[in-house]
């Protein structure tokens, strides 16, 4: 972490202590105020004017048309020269800033006082990670607390309770804000058993350390000189004394890393540390995240072989279901075309056998309609001869009224000659003997003439008689033949019923031969 950095951190807070709606943006005049504060302890030369053309409250100047932040590395950040300003005047102001906002004391029940606090923010500044928000991780934080008993001459033993919080918090995301830190150093909750005033001795070393870069403190020795050791120059020869074997060792330490650092072209000492230690844990990191993935890839390959082992389980198991399966079906289809051939020979004879009957039946049927065709021929035939008789019975009767015309006829022409002869013979006695010696003779022959009449007459009527009687006869027999035809027709318009045929054929057969003669 550069010079550039390090104050970007500290200016960061200030810009957002400023920003009270959290917006991202902070007014033209607080922005010229903080400017002008940071001008000042940076030591950087500036106009005034030149200051306030900067910022005007046109749409003009660098604020407006870049935003405050390239105004802030252009015009004051690329300006800070290394060594020309007080640190500590610069944390300072931008602390002041700050924490009117976000710190809130514990006041005299707390482990820390403002001054320290102000410290451990700087302290916080220099080992959070480079990115916003600021934010220090959990190594970081172990690390700081180390060094803070180890100033005081103590041993740090809450390292597993540090992260056992963490870890029972993972909102926190395996790191804490600057005022989530100092709400924790307040509380002693990782402190333990150190007093305040140690706290207070153990973050100045600290942070004159870290912050201000100091590697080593001299202190008097009122006990002589002892723990001694020489650093030669090339001019000159240093001789030096420490308290002790430790803190002559941690000397000659500060002393060789002095020089890495300044054969190195190196601004600090902790920053080589600081770094180490985060490309130490990115390593860490990148390792676990290399470990994780080898195991996640193991776990996979273990679940994947699982799973291949359970898919052969379940093909196993598949299979035997499927061969299971296999055998209940070939039994079934077995038993089934066993069920099949029984019932195909069942119905094989059952079709053998309505074949049988089928034949039995069209034979049957053939002699039916044999026995319907001669019934027919046979209709046809009495059909015949009932119209030959009806005709018959029409002429016989019609002979017959000829018959009886001719006889009634007869029988008024006899009727009229009687009637004649009767007046022939009244006449003939009322004539007078004269008259009828003269007519006599005509008389004699007409009545001869009628006498001969009447007999022809008699013998007409008496032939007509028999006439008659032979056409009633006939008229009769012819009625005969109608009915008789008639019965058969009707005989034969009855269906033949099967089994009954013979039956029904035979009195047919006996009736029609019984009465071909008449026919």
């Amino acid at each position: 972490m550069d010079l550039k950095d390090e104050l970007l951190k500290s200016i960061w807070y200030a810009f957002t202590a400023l920003d009270l709606e959290q917006s991202g943006k902070v007014s033209k005049s607080q922005l010229k105020v903080l400017s002008y504060n940071l001008y000042t302890v940076l030591n950087i030369p500036h106009d005034p004017k030149i200051l306030e053309d900067h910022f005007r409250d046109d749409n003009n100047g660098p604020v407006s048309s870049h935003g405050y932040m390239p105004y802030l590395n252009k015009y004051i950040l690329d300006k800070v020269q290394e060594g020309h300003f007080v640190k500590e005047n610069f944390h300072e102001l931008c602390w002041t800033l700050t924490a009117k906002k976000n710190y809130k004391p514990s006041g005299s029940q707390g482990l820390i006082s403002e001054t320290s606090a102000f410290k451990l923010w700087c302290l916080f500044n220099f080992l959070s990670e480079d990115k916003y928000p600021l934010v220090m991780v959990c190594e970081e934080v172990a690390y700081l607390l180390r060094k803070v008993f180890a100033a005081t001459g103590q041993e740090w033993l809450n390292e597993e309770e540090l992260a056992e919080y963490f870890s029972q918090n993972p909102s926190l995301s395996g790191a804490v804000t600057v005022w989530q830190f100092l709400e924790v150093m307040e509380s002693g909750r990782f402190t333990n058993p150190a007093s305040k005033e140690s706290l207070t001795l153990g973050i100045q070393s600290v942070y004159e350390e870290l912050v201000l870069d100091v590697m080593q403190k001299m202190l008097p020795d009122k006990e002589g000189k002892r723990c001694l050791f020489c650093v030669k120059t090339v001019n000159r020869t240093y001789e030096l004394s420490a308290s002790d074997m430790k803190r002559r060792q941690e000397w000659m330490d500060s002393i060789m890393a002095a020089i890495w650092t300044l054969a190195e072209n190196k601004s600090s000492m902790h920053k080589v540390q600081k770094e180490r230690r985060r490309e130490q844990r990115r390593q860490a990191a990148a390792r676990l995240l290399e470990k994780k993935a080898q195991e996640d890839a193991l776990a996979e390959l273990q679940a994947e072989r699982e799973a291949q082992l359970a898919q052969l389980e379940q093909l196993r198991q598949a299979q035997e279901e499927a061969e299971h399966l296999w055998r209940t079906k070939e039994l079934h289809w077995m038993t089934q075309h066993e069920e099949l051939q029984q019932k195909l020979r069942m119905e094989l004879q059952k079709a053998r056998t309505d074949k049988l009957q089928m034949q039995l039946v069209m034979e049957q049927k053939e002699q039916e309609a044999g026995a319907q065709r001669h019934r027919i021929r046979e209709l046809e035939t009495m059909q015949q001869g009932l119209e030959r008789a009806l005709r018959a019975e029409i002429e016989a009767h019609t002979n017959e009224q000829t018959v009886r015309s001719a006889q009634a006829r007869l029988l008024q022409e006899e009727e009229e000659k009687l009637k004649e002869l009767m007046m022939l013979r009244r006449e003939q006695q009322d004539l007078s003997r004269q008259e009828e010696r003269q007519q006599q003779q005509q008389l004699t022959n007409k009545a001869q003439a009628l006498q001969q009449a009447m007999e022809r007459l008699r013998e007409s009527r008496q032939r007509n008689k028999q006439d008659l009687a032979m056409a009633e006869q006939t008229r009769r027999r012819a009625s005969q033949h109608v009915k008789h035809w008639s019965v058969q027709l009707n005989r034969l318009m009855q269906p033949i019923v099967p089994g009954g045929k013979g039956k029904n054929w035979g009195i047919c057969r006996g009736y029609l031969c019984s009465h071909t003669g008449p026919l």
